[in-house]
């Protein structure tokens, strides 16, 4: 397959045009590929990586493209993006496309410079979903202000001085956690910035079968861990403790604490879909099929450790109510916030440890305590 060997499949096809996702494109070099060097190398499929400017920016062949299934393909493309350039920035608008910003949920524009839904219009705009009007009524949509029809992205976007397109991320990745709205994107770009030994990463929200409540799981893929090979099997790999600290350090000086991930799991490579992107449900499996020790493993390199006293035993014992894990899956060593407590369980926990006689259980002592 070509994918097996794509830059070998390039190099002797000596192919000057090509498009990728940043998934696939990011496994190639300049020096193993010259022919690209000299041609156009569009990405587009997923948010274009600066890891991928870095190495391919000075050669002025990335284009970032932008356009869903929906609307044919191709809607935005910025050309030749410099290693300066913003991954986020999606070009300009092609002449065949018409395009608005709205707030999302309604037909109201967004000024100048605001964040709002792309909707987009233009003969190459679909028909629908075959067999789902109900889909096809809530995302092609006829406004009448306008006089025309449009497709709703679902894309967040910031229309630029200059005419190009910022992209923000989806309006779907607003998740509620008990009551909290939340962006999954803020997460990921705090995360992504703040942290330099994180290379990709994608957060979901999900509930592990042995644990009572949803959680936010961070997937990341390490610098240390990443190569440019296309992998075959999908692995967990530990995260050192530095790092591990580092990212809940970042998240803590940046967002809310009911925006901070319970879990950070690495792995060698994200398993990706048949576009190419990021596999949720991959991810999800990855995440249930994990035991409840590795999930106390997973984010450190610190060894098994049972309780030393009598009161470590009885506080592990409450723990194991509150969170709905057996005590012989927790040790001395465990973070509390990994095995499932938040802002909510907190309270409960707090209480329960008073009434066992941890009279200075307090909730903002216990926050503080994670382990």
């Amino acid at each position: 397959m070509i994918l097996e060997d794509i830059a070998g499949t390039i190099q002797k096809l000596a192919i000057t045009h090509i498009d990728l996702t940043p998934s696939l494109a990011r496994l190639l070099h300049p020096d193993e590929v010259p022919s690209l060097c000299r041609g156009v190398f569009i990405t587009g499929g997923e948010q274009l990586k600066q890891e991928i400017l870095n190495v391919w920016g000075p050669k002025g062949v990335i284009y970032n493209g932008y356009g869903p299934t929906e609307a044919t393909i191709g809607c935005t493309m910025y050309p030749r993006v410099p290693a300066s350039g913003k991954p986020s920035n999606i070009g300009s608008q092609f002449d065949n496309v018409g395009s608005y910003v709205f707030i999302p949920g309604s037909t109201a524009a967004v000024i100048r410079g605001g964040v709002g839904e792309l909707c987009v219009s233009g003969k190459l705009v679909g028909r629908g979903y075959l067999n789902r009007p109900g889909l096809t009524r809530e995302k092609f949509q006829y406004i009448p202000e306008y006089q025309e029809r449009v497709y709703r992205t679902g894309d967040l976007v910031r229309l630029l001085h200059d005419g190009t397109f910022e992209f923000l991320g989806r309006v779907d990745d607003q998740v509620k956690l008990r009551g909290q709205r939340l962006e999954i994107g803020e997460i990921n770009e705090t995360i992504k910035n703040g942290v330099d030994g994180v290379q990709e990463i994608t957060t979901l929200l999900l509930q592990h079968p042995k644990q009572q409540n949803e959680q936010l799981v961070s997937f990341v893929v390490l610098k240390s861990l990443s190569s440019r090979q296309r992998v075959s099997e999908i692995r967990l790999e530990p995260i050192d403790s530095k790092v591990a600290t580092k990212m809940r350090d970042v998240c803590g000086a940046k967002l809310p604490s009911y925006m901070i991930p319970a879990h950070f799991v690495a792995l060698n490579s994200f398993p990706l879909s048949a576009n190419n992107k990021a596999d949720a449900k991959q991810l999800k499996q990855i995440y249930s099929d994990l035991s409840s020790n590795e999930l106390q493993r997973l984010s450190s390199d610190s060894r098994l450790g049972r309780p030393s006293t009598g009161r470590e035993a009885e506080f592990l014992k409450v723990l194991s109510e509150v969170v709905g894990v057996s005590h012989k899956d927790i040790d001395a060593t465990s973070n509390i916030f990994e095995l499932g407590v938040d802002s909510i369980s907190v309270i409960r926990l707090a209480r329960l440890l008073k009434k066992t006689g941890f009279r200075n259980a307090q909730v903002s002592v216990v926050m503080k305590s994670k382990s």
